[in-house]
Formats: C-alpha cells, structure tokens, sequence
C-alpha cells in the first residue's frame, strides 16, 4: 500500500488557495464556474489559484486580487500608535457594508457604514468573557443576518453622552433610522430615548449631483456624498485598550 505525504509547502499552499478562491467566488458571485466566456469570467479565472501552481503564481494572483480587485480593505491609524496616545472606553464597533452586485451595477466601490458605541460602565479590566458573549447575543438578535438598512441623504444625530452614544447616521426614512438606533442601544441593554434624536435639513445641497474640482490642472470628479445604498450588516469588532487586536463579535459575508 502507497502512503502518500504532503509536504508542508502543499498544506499551507492549500490553506491559502482556500481561504483566497472563497473571496474570490463571493467577489464574482455572478459568475458561474468555469464560465471564461466574458470579460469577468477569464478575469475570475485568472485570480482564483490553482492546485498545480507554483510558489510564485500563487503569490502573483493574490497580489493582483488585493491590489487590483478587492475593495474590503481600509486605512486607519496603526492601533499602537493610537493607543499610545488615547485611552478610552471599551468600543462594540458595527461594521454595514452593501452588496458586490449593487455597487458594480451603481459603478463604484461598496459604501460602508459605521456606528459605533462605548461601554460606559465598565473600565477594559472589568470586561469578562460573559460580556462578550452577551454582547455577541445581543448582536445577533438585533441584527439577524435578514437584516438591512438604507442609507439616505438626511441626517439624523443621536446623542446620549452618558451611555455612551454619539451615532450620526444618514438615512432615507425616520422609522428606520429609528429602528437601526433602537437596535443598536439594546446591545448595551439601554432604552432609546426619542428626544434625544435630531435630524439635519440641508436646503441648500444637491447630493445626486455629480460635483468636480480643478485637482493638478485636471478636472477631477469627486466621490458622491452621501450616496443611496442598502447595507448589511458585515462584522462587529469589541476594542479594548491594551489590547491592539479587536476582538471579532460577529463576522459575516456579504456578498
């Protein structure tokens, strides 16, 4: 009988191609397999890593997928720095992100949202697992995964200082900015207070309008302001000082 041994170059080349062709499959969720028959499909071909492929081909489409494809990555301040200088709160950050299909048909990366709320009852040493275990609970029936909302153009601020919420949030309707907030407070098993909710009127802007500038001699256009996007809810991250790495509550795909 022939034992066949896998190298440890072949276990963590098929961890990668793994975890890559998953997000290269929900990126091109519209492309049925082995379909190269149009632009996107030889495209999603291209990216997604074959069995056979060298150390070096691997590398190549992973590159060309992150610096070209996907649009799931951000930019902050590098944790340590910040912590270095501001101590805060433990933070439950909710992360709502729209569909692939819905921006490329809208022609431009998926709009984000964040709301995000402070723990103002417990200092980072008094937070123990069963919070976090609450706190993921919570999530999960405020937002099941059916869950959206749509972002708008009016903008509504919701101040409670002493709970720990600032959220400033650009919705479409009132009712459902008002769910999304009521939803957001039971996470910390608070009430949503309707007067503490104002909403901004702004007569003298039209955000469906394309808006250019003159940047290095060349007409350049601007990002859309406030776009119109119906977001899901993607992930929630808990930070606490001290620690640099978030800790994970929810994740989810949203294709």
């Amino acid at each position: 009988m022939t034992e066949f041994v896998i190298s440890e170059f072949e276990r963590l080349q098929d961890t990668i191609r793994q975890f890559h062709n998953r997000k290269v499959n929900l990126q091109f969720s519209d492309i049925t397999a082995n379909n190269a028959t149009t632009k996107r499909g030889l495209l999603k071909s291209t990216l997604l890593i074959k069995d056979k492929d060298s150390a070096i081909m691997t590398v190549m489409r992973m590159l060309a997928f992150t610096s070209y494809i996907d649009d799931d990555r951000s930019y902050s301040i590098p944790v340590a720095d910040f912590q270095s200088s501001v101590v805060f709160k433990p933070q439950i950050s909710l992360t709502f992100i729209e569909t692939s299909a819905a921006a490329r048909a809208a022609k431009r990366q998926r709009v984000r949202m964040v709301c995000s709320i402070r723990i103002m009852n417990k200092d980072v040493e008094d937070v123990l697992q069963s919070d976090i275990t609450a706190w993921t609970n919570e999530i999960k029936l405020a937002f099941p995964k059916a869950y959206f909302f749509d972002k708008g153009r009016d903008k509504y601020s919701y101040r409670d200082k002493k709970n720990g919420f600032e959220l400033i949030i650009a919705g479409q309707t009132e009712p459902e900015v008002k769910d999304l907030i009521r939803n957001i407070v039971t996470i910390t098993d608070k009430t949503f207070n309707e007067d503490l909710l104002t909403k901004s009127i702004y007569t003298d802007k039209n955000f469906s309008t394309n808006r250019f500038k003159m940047i290095l001699l060349k007409n350049t256009k601007l990002p859309r302001q406030r776009p119109l996007a119906r977001v899901k809810l993607q992930k929630a991250e808990l930070k606490l000082y001290g620690i640099l790495e978030d800790i994970i509550l929810v994740e989810r795909f949203v294709e």
